[in-house]
């Protein structure tokens, strides 16, 4: 009978460690999972965003510059399609994370026709005015919110790893504990019998 009840408990911790193993990997991959999403693919999404804006800045810089039309109007179409593609990265985007970094952009770009549209006409003050003026202070918007969502992406990986690791240590935790009672158990069972064994003998 004692017997049959240290089976039961030692299986009852075999299977409890089971579950945890399962629940606690199981959370571990979630994290894992989250972790990638806010680091790697979020890294790869703010390269992307900051790599189509500069390009637009480095366009509109130039068209002050260039008095040659047709050039002026590649700088336009250009700057349009990095435009067009950062409005598809946001959209495929946390609209929580992108919002005013969204907002933003279209603001710049908004301010930067004035630029094309003033050089177009060769009207070269009005046009570095415009640049220096509405076109500046949206740049300068948009690389602080830039800034912002890279500081915001990291703390948010930063969770992550923090839950990634609070998994592992809860689950070594709890299957240490739990073996640590079935040694007990064993090992109580174990001496209860040997001194049994020697009263046995003894008599």
């Amino acid at each position: 009978m004692k017997l049959t009840a240290v089976v039961a408990v030692v299986s009852s911790a075999v299977v409890v460690c089971f579950a945890i193993a399962v629940v606690g990997t199981r959370k571990m991959a979630d994290s894992g999972e989250r972790l990638y999403r806010v680091n790697l693919m979020d890294l790869e999404q703010r390269a992307e965003i900051t790599r189509r804006f500069e390009r637009m800045h480095g366009l509109v810089v130039r068209v002050p510059a260039d008095v040659d039309l047709l050039a002026q109007q590649q700088y336009e179409q250009e700057f349009e399609e990095n435009a067009q593609a950062l409005e598809t990265l946001f959209a495929g985007a946390s609209a929580e994370d992108t919002a005013e970094l969204a907002g933003n952009t279209r603001n710049y770009a908004e301010a930067s026709e004035a630029v094309f549209a003033f050089a177009t006409d060769f009207a070269i003050d009005q046009a570095t005015a415009a640049l220096k003026g509405p076109v500046t202070a949206a740049h300068q918007k948009i690389e602080e919110e830039i800034t912002d969502l890279s500081a915001r992406q990291k703390q948010a990986a930063t969770a992550e790893i923090d839950a990634l690791y609070a998994a592992r240590s809860t689950m070594i935790s709890v299957i240490a504990e739990v073996s640590l009672l079935c040694l007990l158990v064993a090992g109580g069972f174990g001496l209860f019998m040997a001194a049994g064994l020697r009263g046995a003998c003894a008599a």
